[in-house]
């Protein structure tokens, strides 16, 4: 389908149609949809692609300019993290800035009504607030929505991402849209609702931004057979929600003010916690593949101007041209895999706080044992909080938490064989003083059978008594080892 034509240049305030929406939601049928309404997208529009067939409609200037400001802030579309604080007065923003400015007043100066379509907007809109306010361009904004587990689906299928990431990028993406168009007229448009009926939609469009959008007769009837319900690939009911994006599912169906946005904000954030380190992991290895990914195409790349400069195509060169290609599927193979085993470790560490919980409470149960015991319990939590705090620190580092994890567990058995140990040296403490008793009392009644035969049976009974008094001394060095054998030392002493 060709593109509408550009609506005519005129006199007075132009006015700005900021589509916004994730990834996979739909901002594409709509873009289409506004330009057949005259609206104009400019001239340099990205072309369609297997995963879009009937086109982006996004103008290709605009998204390279957003794919450098994130990279320079440390981004890409496809990780879920917050921008740093503030990014919107870095010096890459002040040069986005710039870049934007040159661009707009080339393609839309004077143009009266014109959009802008790429899912980035919802995270770079205070840029563009200061963008188009400088330029005296008044902001409208069409939030387009779609459910969670449709768009987490739709990118699992085109990218292979985890559908757990998926819907953490559909939150920060709804989020930030939500939160920084706060004060601008806008609109929110159900993806499911266009496919059903565009002209509704468009009328709410028309109605809340003050629009007049007209669609001709002809024009009406392309829509209707260009779009129709079974372009939504993927399908999830409307009450199907995770643990993680299930608080924001109400914010689809009402129009949000701040206090409602905020509230869900909060609750999000609460429950993202106990994951950011896994998170952290997953943006580290997906930098890092995409990182090797983007070397080994620019060699492929090279290769291929290579070969364009010396008209040939060299058997050995395509051979190894192949090779890189082979690589790049199999890099791409393994950041399928760092994901997932990013998962695997989630569970693991979930799996461990269960595994150290129940040991506390066995430690709870077993706390009379021994004084002594308590100490190394209370080592062995030390011990665990420090590994625990190391553990997160080097979340990124997947292997190494494993071996963190092996250790800890191997520290608590060895704190369960030196409690067994420890109870079985008191127990024969027991058995040794029971001993003692019953040799001193054995002792007592020769001393008072033989009390009378002779002044050598007193010497015996001196020997008997400074034997006694060694044991003694020895009964009292031992005596805190166990609070229990008080009472029957002391009997000893008053004997």
């Amino acid at each position: 389908m060709k593109r509408a034509g550009s609506s005519r240049k005129g006199a007075g305030a132009s006015i700005a149609l900021l589509v916004l929406g994730m990834h996979r939601s739909g901002t594409s049928a709509l873009t289409r949809v506004l330009n057949l309404h005259g609206v104009a997208l400019g001239d340099a529009l990205m072309p369609a692609a297997p995963d879009n067939p009937e086109g982006f409609w996004e103008h290709a200037g605009v998204v390279a300019i957003h794919e450098r400001l994130l990279a320079a802030l440390g981004r890409t579309w496809d990780d879920p993290r917050p921008l740093q604080d503030g990014w919107w007065d870095s010096a890459p923003a002040r040069a986005a800035e710039a870049e934007l400015l040159a661009l707009l007043r080339q393609d839309f100066d004077g143009v009266p009504l014109w959009a802008i379509k790429d899912p980035r907007l919802c995270r770079l809109l205070p840029l563009w607030r200061r963008v188009l306010n400088t330029l005296g361009v008044s902001p409208r904004v069409v939030l387009v929505s779609r459910h969670p587990g449709e768009v987490a689906g739709s990118l699992q299928a085109r990218d292979g991402l985890p559908r757990a990431i998926g819907e953490l990028l559909w939150a920060r993406y709804l989020l930030e849209s939500l939160q920084q168009s706060e004060g601008l007229a806008r609109c929110m448009v159900g993806y499911a609702a266009m496919l059903q009926d565009w002209r509704a939609q468009v009328s709410a469009i028309n109605h809340q931004l003050g629009l007049q959008l007209q669609a001709t007769p002809t024009v009406a009837a392309d829509i209707d057979a260009w779009l129709n319900p079974a372009m939504r690939h993927h399908r999830a009911s409307a009450d199907a929600a995770s643990e993680m994006s299930g608080p924001l599912l109400p914010l689809l169906n009402e129009h949000p003010d701040a206090q409602h946005t905020a509230n869900a904000a909060r609750q999000f954030d609460a429950r993202l916690q106990p994951v950011v380190p896994v998170v952290e992991a997953y943006a580290a290895l997906l930098a890092d593949v995409r990182a090797r990914l983007y070397a080994q195409t620019t060699v492929v790349d090279a290769l291929r101007a290579s070969f364009d400069e010396q008209g040939q195509w060299a058997r050995g060169l395509d051979q190894d041209l192949h090779a890189l290609q082979a690589t790049y599927g199999a890099l791409v193979g393994e950041h399928r895999q760092s994901v997932a085993w990013a998962q695997s470790l989630s569970d693991e560490l979930a799996a461990l706080q269960t595994a150290y919980r129940a040991a506390e409470a066995d430690r709870d149960e077993k706390t009379g044992w021994a004084q002594s015991l308590e100490s190394e319990l209370a080592a062995l939590q030390t011990a665990y909080r420090a590994a625990e705090a190391d553990r997160d620190e080097k979340a990124g580092w997947a292997q190494s938490l494993e071996s963190e994890l092996a250790a800890l567990q191997t520290a608590y058995r060895a704190a369960e064989t030196d409690r067994d140990e420890k109870t079985g040296w008191a127990q024969s403490l027991q058995s040794e003083l029971a001993a003692l008793q019953t040799a001193y009392r054995a002792a007592e009644a020769d001393r008072d059978e033989k009390a009378g035969w002779a002044q050598s049976l007193e010497l015996e009974l001196t020997a008997l008594q400074t034997a006694y008094r060694a044991a003694e001394a020895d009964r009292d060095e031992k005596a805190g080892w166990a609070q229990s054998l008080q009472s029957e030392l002391a009997a000893l002493q008053t004997a």
